[in-house]
């Protein structure tokens, strides 16, 4: 992260020089499997979701919190009733992808299994997906979750997110959480211990640029308010949060997405940043297989924090 005085070079989005069609490619991860075509990869992707975030509500303790209105809730599972409200527990907070406007909180259950055998307590959130909700809302939900995690829960905390939720996972870094109801301001830089974005995006101008903005409506202030590749090269006027920070990638996600992983990587003056680039993994299969104990992301997050 920046101090007062230091400049770093701007990455720029060569992207926006192409033609509509290739941004557009670009921002469809699911053009670029390798194992089914576009619309098989996206089915086959929300049913694997689906069944096991069931399979994870039959089998475990799952219990619905409310963080704010009615609409803004979490699904908080663990292995029992009393592995909920263990002090010493995990705490993985879940943010889903779906390009911000797709998915929900019945599709972000899927790899609590293998998580809650090792005492983690897994809080999958539910956010306001565009049209409904804007930028502004859906980051303001998750920082306003967060806080509810740190507030009704002891123990470490660690944000995960996939695709858009790997953006809005590494944008809390840049939150001003004196601005949020938390009980004690220090439990941010001390218990949040960790963020793990796969496949995520952090320049949102080429998504602007896209089809996906139709119903995400970005603004350009909301580009450069919600860009981490923007926000790492400012001067911040409040604390920002450190923590180790993962960035995984897959193998076969669009070279943009990619490109986002590797600048921000280049420009993060922080030592405690690791990039894994899944080989042989697509834009969704890199999130399916953290329902797997032996997968890769599994083992490191209960290597690393548990």
């Amino acid at each position: 992260m920046m101090t007062d005085g230091e400049t770093t070079k701007v990455a720029t989005c060569l992207l926006l020089e192409s033609g509509q069609e290739e941004i557009d490619r670009q921002m469809s991860p699911s053009k670029w499997s390798h194992r089914y075509d576009a619309t098989k990869v996206i089915e086959e992707h929300c049913r694997i979701l689906k069944e096991e975030t069931t399979k994870s509500k039959e089998m475990y303790t799952c219990v619905r919190e409310q963080y704010g209105t009615e609409k803004e809730v979490m699904d908080s599972y663990a292995l029992n009733k009393d592995a909920l409200r263990n002090n010493k527990a995990l705490h993985f907070v879940y943010i889903h992808g779906g390009m911000w406007q797709a998915l929900g909180i019945d599709d972000s259950g899927f790899m609590v299994g293998p998580l809650v055998e090792h005492n983690v307590v897994v809080h999958s959130l539910e956010y306001s997906i565009a049209p409904e909700g804007s930028m502004s809302v859906i980051v303001d939900q998750c920082a306003r979750a967060i806080a509810y995690v740190l507030n009704n829960f002891e123990g470490k905390v660690v944000v995960c997110g996939h695709s858009a939720g790997g953006h809005l996972a590494v944008q809390m870094q840049f939150v001003d959480w004196t601005k949020y109801k938390v009980n004690d301001i220090r439990d941010v830089e001390q218990r949040i211990v960790g963020i793990l974005s796969v496949s995520g995006l952090f320049d949102l101008s080429p998504v602007k640029a896209s089809y996906a903005n139709e119903g995400l409506k970005l603004t350009e202030e909301e580009v450069t308010k919600y860009s981490p590749l923007l926000l790492v090269q400012q001067v911040h006027s409040h604390p920002l949060l450190h923590c180790k920070l993962v960035l995984a990638i897959a193998e076969h996600d669009p070279d943009e997405f990619r490109r986002h992983t590797i600048d921000y990587k280049s420009i993060l003056t922080q030592e405690d940043v690791d990039v894994i680039d899944l080989n042989g993994e697509d834009h969704f299969s890199a999130i399916e297989h953290l329902r797997n104990a032996d997968y890769v992301l599994t083992e490191l997050i209960v290597k690393t924090w548990c």
